[in-house]
């Protein structure tokens, strides 16, 4: 199985983060058409930071859209219920 030149590079680069900014490779940025100023997001997993593309900044939200998986309300109220009665001050 061949990668793509981008999967190649992204094994192959380290990138020292300086000043809070971070540098993408070149072969990334061009396979991704990332031009100066380019808007990214940034967004913690628990295995680390997932980069994608932002658009031109105004629709941050609709970007995310199916990067994480959907909860069921129902579940989702119930953990909560939970974690409020745990943390409750007695």
């Amino acid at each position: 199985m061949k990668m793509n030149t981008a999967a190649q590079t992204q094994t192959q680069t380290r990138t020292q983060i300086s000043k809070g900014r971070i540098t993408i490779p070149e072969p990334l940025r061009e396979e991704y058409e990332l031009q100066e100023g380019a808007y990214i997001l940034l967004i913690p997993l628990e295995e680390g930071i997932m980069v994608k593309r932002g658009g031109s900044g105004g629709g941050e939200m609709k970007s995310l859209r199916g990067s994480v998986k959907e909860v069921e309300v129902e579940k989702a109220s119930k953990f909560i219920r939970e974690l409020r009665s745990k943390w409750r001050i007695k």
